[in-house]
């Protein structure tokens, strides 16, 4: 081995790893043994993360969930109980389910509070878009279970439905990048469009809004009685909305509810939706119709 180093460029990588063997052969296990634990943690933290991720996609899964829940119309597809029984099971399963996702993660800084007690998502927005953004999946879950926890049901509707578009996106920056401060260009070229379209709807006056104890068939009657009313509606306009408004009573649907206006023109609505569905038929009629100020 001496003489094989003599005669080897003492500046090639061959002389050095000739000389380390010769000097203690136990070395070179030594650095294999570095090398294999190294392989091993990122082996491990690889699954930490691929645990992480499954257990924010569940997440997401119980929430949606959820949502189906809230959406249904007691008259016509679930009796009331039943329905408050399904929503109490779900609230149940997506806390038990946050609890699990944030014990998977390392870092989390979290918001103040205020953020979580507002009834509103403008203080969600600013704090994602100011460039100075701290854990934005982490508090997009957290914010989201105070919206289930509240007892407020379809009040937060359009809230938790914001925020579950988004969440995805979080995710995804989170999995090509491991940073829960991260968030890339797109998500928030994403987040924006979002927060424009979550103020078109909350633009709406609470009085056109869905609430939580009505049936489709109330909502329609209560809305109709306050369109009416209004100097901007006129029934002969409403177009567009096959499916769910008809001016004849020639129609296939199960459930339907008639609205009679005082000039005796009658319209016929079909009550066998969602009530999500109901929400999205009010919100383009007042968009068809120009009723856009909160106070009309």
């Amino acid at each position: 081995m001496t003489e094989f180093l003599k005669n080897i460029d003492k500046d090639s990588v061959t002389f050095w790893i000739a000389l380390v063997a010769l000097i203690s052969p136990g070395i070179v296990e030594l650095i294999r043994g570095f090398f294999d634990r190294s392989r091993q943690k990122k082996e491990i933290e690889l699954k930490r993360k691929q645990k992480c991720i499954a257990n924010v996609i569940a997440y997401l899964e119980s929430v949606n969930d959820y949502l189906e829940i809230i959406d249904l119309n007691p008259s016509s597809e679930i009796i009331e109980d039943e329905k408050e029984k399904r929503k109490i099971i779900s609230k149940n399963k997506s806390f038990r389910l946050k609890s699990i996702v944030l014990a998977n993660f390392y870092k989390q800084n979290m918001w103040e509070q205020d953020i979580y007690e507002s009834n509103g998502l403008e203080p969600y927005f600013s704090k994602l878009l100011d460039g100075s953004i701290s854990s934005p999946m982490i508090n997009t879950i957290e914010i989201i279970q105070s919206f289930i926890d509240s007892t407020s049901d379809t009040d937060y509707y359009i809230e938790l439905k914001t925020l579950i578009d988004i969440l995805p996106r979080l995710l995804s920056d989170y999995s090509i990048k491991e940073d829960t401060n991260y968030i890339s260009h797109q998500t928030k070229d994403y987040i924006k469009i979002k927060k424009i379209t979550y103020q078109k709807d909350k633009d709406i006056s609470s009085n056109y809004i869905i609430n939580s104890k009505d049936s489709v068939s109330k909502y329609y009657k209560r809305v109709f009685n306050l369109l009416e009313n209004n100097d901007k509606f006129d029934p002969d306009k409403l177009s567009g909305v096959s499916g769910r408004v008809s001016f004849s009573d020639n129609v296939s649907w199960k459930e339907k509810e008639k609205i009679k206006f005082s000039n005796d023109k009658e319209i016929v609505l079909n009550v066998g939706i969602k009530k999500s569905e109901a929400q999205e038929l009010i919100n383009k009629i007042l968009s068809q119709q120009g009723i856009k100020d909160k106070q009309t």
